[in-house]
């Protein structure tokens, strides 16, 4: 029997007619005589549907394929015979007609899933890794643990990452533009910020595209030109020191930030963070210190420094600063709305103008530190405790895991040593030797405002000056000290 359009017809009526109602319908195949292995099969369940079904073998193969050609009325018999054809030829060939099928289709939706994902923009992917550092934000502000490199990552996505890949997709990103940026940034420090926040986003990045199922190589170190490298080596002379100490008394409430360095040889960020609940001026068994919670140290372990006498005095020196909500700040050396300290360009450069320094930054003061300490014979191991790394380069080795004194005393000798040879220098720029009951700090503090480096300056002509070219400006021309009889608000 040739199983053709009148064959399907009474096939489907026979099948319908004698269903019956006694339990499902029993599976049966009728074979066409014209071509081996073509059928038709009535299914379990719908007495009416029926499919055609092809069973074959492909040459040099022993397994017998079975396949369903379509579904009556919707697939003609004819149309059926022919794909059958088709495949029986294409097997006795040797070729799997069905499968190579199958691959193509296959490929096609990989190719078309890959296309759709790669369209991806890139700022989605940028908005994401913000979310996911803000996240990291909130942890941390959470746990007491500071967020300024995270806030610094996310500054500088906006202000140079963003707008840079604004206009591309995952797809047509190359990862070497990244570099061709950095390569064409100015200055040392900014390229080396760039490629800090450059190797996040594509940290982030490759886990990110492949929860989407794309593969992304991209390049997550990166180069900075070595005519942008200086060794970090500079140190200020004692000289310098001094005048630095004496330049910041007119910075204000920053100076005192720039002045308690000098004396404790901390990070600008723990400073910074310096709050009243972590002084303990008169403790009777360790004397005068500072307690750093874990969370603002690097390696994220509390960490006590010793006070000499000058930073004793500066800190009763300082008064808390009023803020409108909440009255008295609790940071020590707080900005408005008891924010911490910012700005740093701008105190960084009033600073080299005030004590007319050509180069420096705020971190070589601890270079300049226990540098000097070191040139007056101080062991190495105590000097370094000063700079609270996680771990020291001149304890290597088993001496790294198993020392773990806080050499106490010494540091509070290096200290008060340290004090020692800043104050005679001091006192030699002055004139006159430093007071040694207060330190200088004998005057009502004054708080003093910093203009910004982004504001427009008047034409020379105008001031009836000269322009001055590139040279640094005058310490009049950055400071505006407000002299206060006493306490007020703050500026």
């Amino acid at each position: 029997m040739r199983i053709g359009k009148r064959t399907m017809e009474d096939l489907t009526k026979r099948w319908a007619a004698g269903a019956g109602n006694d339990g499902p319908v029993p599976r049966d195949t009728i074979w066409d005589e014209d071509l081996p292995g073509f059928g038709v099969r009535r299914q379990k369940v719908v007495a009416r549907a029926a499919s055609f079904v092809l069973k074959y073998r492909v040459k040099g193969d022993k397994r017998q394929r079975f396949v369903t050609l379509g579904e009556w009325p919707a697939v003609h018999p004819d149309a059926a015979r022919d794909a059958a054809q088709a495949i029986k030829q294409a097997a006795a060939l040797g070729r799997d007609l069905l499968a190579e099928r199958q691959r193509e289709a296959d490929e096609a939706a990989r190719a078309e899933e890959e296309r759709r994902r790669a369209a991806i923009p890139l700022p989605d992917l940028l908005d994401a890794w913000r979310a996911s550092v803000e996240a990291s934000i909130a942890r941390k502000a959470q746990a007491g643990q500071s967020s300024a490199y995270e806030r610094e990552m996310l500054r500088l996505e906006a202000k140079h990452v963003r707008p840079f890949l604004a206009g591309d997709t995952v797809g047509a990103f190359d990862p070497d533009r990244l570099q061709v940026l950095i390569d064409r940034t100015s200055g040392r420090s900014a390229a080396y910020q760039l490629r800090n926040v450059f190797s996040r986003i594509a940290r982030f990045a490759r886990a990110w595209l492949l929860e989407r199922g794309i593969k992304a190589n991209w390049i997550r170190v990166y180069e900075i030109p070595q005519e942008k490298v200086t060794p970090r080596d500079h140190r200020y002379t004692m000289v310098e020191a001094a005048q630095i100490w004496i330049a910041a008394g007119a910075l204000g409430r920053r100076g005192a930030l720039v002045r308690f360095m000098l004396l404790t040889a901390c990070r600008r960020s723990e400073a910074q963070r310096l709050r009243h609940e972590h002084l303990h001026l008169d403790d009777l068994v360790l004397g005068p210190h500072w307690e750093m919670e874990a969370g603002m140290v690097k390696h994220r372990r509390m960490t006590r420094v010793p006070l000499t006498s000058p930073g004793v005095a500066l800190l009763r020196w300082l008064p808390p600063r009023e803020t409108r909500r909440s009255g008295e700040a609790d940071l020590v050396f707080a900005g408005r709305g008891n924010r911490p300290i910012g700005n740093w360009t701008d105190i960084r450069r009033a600073l080299l103008a005030g004590s007319r320094i050509e180069e420096g930054t705020l971190h070589d003061i601890r270079r300049t530190v226990v540098s000097t300490l070191a040139d007056h014979g101080w062991e190495p191991a105590v000097v370094d405790r000063l700079l609270n790394h996680a771990a020291s380069a001149t304890m290597p080795g088993v001496m790294r895991v198993y020392q773990r004194s806080e050499q106490w005393e010494q540091k509070r000798a290096a200290l008060v040593a340290w004090m020692d040879l800043l104050m005679d220098e001091v006192g030699k720029l002055q004139g006159r030797p430093v007071d040694r009951d207060t330190w200088g700090f004998d005057q009502p503090f004054a708080e003093a405002r910093i203009k910004r480096l982004g504001a427009k300056r008047k034409p020379a002509k105008r001031r009836g000056q000269a322009a001055r070219g590139g040279r640094l400006p005058s310490p009049a021309g950055l400071i505006d000290a407000v002299s206060q009889a006493s306490r007020s608000s703050g500026a």
